[in-house]
C-alpha cells in the first residue's frame, strides 16, 4: 500500500497526518524524524526553498531527519497610520511530504528565513535548489542535483553522480567515488568552480572558464579533432559568422562519460585525489 506523510509545522501549530498509519512524529520542536515509505531500497529527497541555506549530511540510521532553524529577522518600522493596532504575522513553518520513498522539503518564512539541516541515509538520492542560500552535502551515495541562485555550492565526500550549477557563487566538490557512465557537470556564473576526482577516474573532460584559466594535476590527454578555438559556423547574411570557443577538450585514463567543468567569471580547478579509486 503507497504510504504518505503529511506535516506542516507552524508558529503554535503542528498538524501530522498519514494515510494508513502515523510515520512521523515531531522532536524537540523543530525537529522531525521521517522514514522512507521502503528504507530498503534508496530513497530521493527534495528541497526547495526560497531565502535558506541547506545542508545535507550522511548518517546510519535509515529515516531522515529534518531540522529547521530560524534566523531572527529585523522588523519593518511601523507605519505612523498604524498607531494602535497590533502586527499580525503570517504562519512560519515547515512543509514535509513522503510518498513512495520521495521526501519533498518546502519552507514558508515569510518574517525571515530558516536554515534546513537535514541527516539522511548514505545511500540516499538528492535535489536541491536554493534561492538565496548556500548548499552543502557531506557523506552522500547518489544521484546529487543541486543549484542556488545567490550562494555557494560545498559538495564534501560525496560518490555517484553530480549536476551542480551556482549563478554567484563558487561550487567545490570532492567526489570520492563515480557512478560508472554517468556525465557529471559543475558549471557557475560568478565563482570558482573546483572538483577533485578520484586519481583514476576515466572520463572525457570539457573544461572552460571565459574571463578566467583552468587548472589540472591529472595527465589530460586534449583531443585531436575537437572543435578549434574559432571557427565558421555558417553563412550569415551573405558572409560568415565567427564564434569562439574557449573550452579545452580531452579525457584521462583512458576516457569515459563526460565531465564538464566550466565557468564565465572565475577559475576552473580539476584536482587529482591522494589514494582515491573511482
Amino acid at each position: 500500500m503507497s504510504r504518505r506523510v503529511f506535516i506542516v509545522a507552524n508558529v503554535g501549530l503542528i498538524l501530522l497526518a498519514a494515510a494508513g498509519s502515523l510515520l512521523a512524529q515531531p522532536q524537540q520542536g523543530n525537529r522531525y524524524s521521517v522514514p522512507f515509505s521502503d528504507p530498503s531500497r534508496p530513497g530521493t529527497v527534495r528541497i526547495n526553498l526560497m531565502h535558506s541555506s541547506i545542508t545535507v549530511k550522511s548518517a546510519n540510521g535509515r529515516e531522515v531527519v529534518v531540522v529547521s532553524r530560524a534566523h531572527d529577522a529585523p522588523r519593518r518600522p511601523a507605519p505612523a497610520d498604524s498607531s494602535g493596532l497590533r502586527r499580525l504575522n503570517p504562519p512560519t513553518g515547515l512543509n514535509i511530504q513522503e510518498e513512495n520513498n520521495v521526501l519533498t522539503i518546502h519552507g514558508t518564512w515569510p518574517s525571515g528565513p530558516a536554515d534546513i539541516e537535514v541527516e539522511v541515509p548514505v545511500k540516499t538520492n538528492l535535489m536541491l535548489h536554493a534561492m538565496t542560500g548556500d548548499v552543502m552535502v557531506e557523506g552522500v551515495d547518489g544521484e546529487i542535483e543541486a543549484t542556488t541562485m545567490t550562494g555557494s555550492i560545498a559538495l564534501t565526500n560525496v560518490s555517484g553522480s553530480v549536476v551542480a550549477h551556482a549563478n554567484n557563487g563558487r561550487i567545490a566538490a570532492t567526489v570520492v567515488r563515480v557512478t560508472p557512465d554517468r556525465p557529471m557537470a559543475f558549471t557557475a556564473l560568478n565563482g570558482n568552480v573546483d572538483v577533485t576526482l578520484p586519481a583514476a577516474v576515466k572520463a572525457d573532460l570539457k573544461l572552460r572558464s571565459n574571463l578566467g584559466d583552468v587548472f589540472s594535476d591529472f595527465d589530460v590527454q586534449l583531443k585531436p579533432g575537437a572543435p578549434p578555438p574559432s571557427g565558421a559556423r555558417g553563412p550569415s547574411r551573405g558572409g560568415y559568422r565567427f564564434v569562439a570557443d574557449r573550452s579545452i577538450y580531452g579525457s584521462v585514463n583512458g576516457g569515459g562519460p563526460l565531465f564538464e567543468l566550466r565557468t564565465i567569471n572565475g577559475n576552473v580547478y580539476l584536482r587529482k585525489a591522494k589514494g582515491a579509486t573511482p
